[in-house]
């Protein structure tokens, strides 16, 4: 790809120097630092020497010279990316454990990455203390963890991957892990995605042979509305995972169970919006595939429940 053989520090400050972006101060993820906004430019000419490292989207400018790997080529996860993301420091970032609530995928383009994962089904063990519900991360030192303070974290079992440059990693939606950076320049990319819980093979069939690389510019990339609101594809989706055939009687049960009563009507006209051929049953594709924004704005004139709180830190 483009990115991986042209993007060193002289190429992104000639070509790309000019564009805002944000970083932060201080390479131990500290959640209440203000994110400070340079130009490209700016920040290349100082953060070898500088405690700071970038987390910025990127900018569409950059995204011909970037290509989505191929597992996202079909099954419909080209529908769902919500964000694209640079990480950039002279290494030494170390990320707090947490979690995200949308798959990624980290593409390393230089430098070396160690990171701590955990299965989310040790929820239990992981959040029992320590954990910060409202921003998705624990205070635990992972890398020096007070068994005091912590006793449950001796039984939790973990995983440790390595990334060299040019590896990508997909790490799962709810997973916890932490990261930490190394060499004198780091420089990933992450792409997330909603969590798809139907793989579509017709979309893989319909588009045959796949390239191994397409261009990120060729996709489009939720807006920060449309990223806010994948909290209203949870509230669709998630009561129906592991349910083959939803009628509408299905349908409405469910969501009733997951939401409570009261809201029959605003279900039935979701369930009419959603149920594109008409025919009372609704399909994954359909349901992997709906206008996100209409059924928001009825959600939003009608049940009382915000959109997701998304925290995403992956250095």
């Amino acid at each position: 790809m483009p990115a991986f053989k042209l993007w060193d520090d002289e190429y992104l400050s000639n070509k790309y120097g000019h564009l805002q972006i944000q970083a932060e101060y201080g390479k131990k993820e500290n959640r209440s630092n203000p994110a400070v906004h340079l130009t490209m430019k700016r920040f290349l000419q100082v953060y070898k020497r500088k405690n700071i490292y970038m987390v910025n989207d990127m900018d569409r400018e950059m995204m011909d010279e970037f290509f989505v790997p191929k597992p996202l080529l079909c099954g419909g996860f080209a529908n769902q990316f919500d964000m694209c993301v640079m990480w950039f420091s002279s290494g030494g970032t170390k990320s707090v454990l947490h979690n995200d609530d949308i798959d990624n995928i980290n593409c390393l383009m230089d430098g070396t990455k160690e990171l701590v994962m955990i299965d989310k089904k040790h929820q239990k063990l992981v959040e029992q203390t320590g954990w910060k519900v409202s921003k998705s991360y624990s205070v635990v030192d992972v890398e020096k963890v007070d068994l005091i303070r912590f006793p449950q974290f001796k039984n939790v079992p973990w995983f440790k991957a390595t990334m060299e440059r040019g590896d990508c990693l997909f790490i799962p939606k709810e997973w916890y892990h932490h990261v930490q950076s190394y060499g004198n320049r780091n420089l990933a990319i992450n792409i997330w995605f909603s969590h798809l819980d139907h793989f579509n093979k017709t979309d893989c069939t319909e588009k045959g042979t796949l390239p191994d690389y397409e261009p990120m510019s060729k996709f489009k990339i939720g807006t920060v509305e449309e990223y806010f609101a994948a909290g209203w594809r949870s509230f669709i989706i998630d009561p129906l995972v592991g349910v083959d055939l939803v009628t509408r009687d299905v349908f409405m049960t469910k969501m009733l169970d997951a939401h409570g009563a009261g809201r029959e009507n605003v279900l039935k006209e979701i369930f009419t919006s959603l149920d594109k051929d008409q025919d009372r049953v609704l399909t994954w594709d359909e349901l992997n595939s709906f206008d996100i924004e209409k059924i928001g704005s009825i959600l939003e004139a009608e049940v009382e429940m915000p959109p997701e709180e998304h925290a995403h830190e992956e250095l």
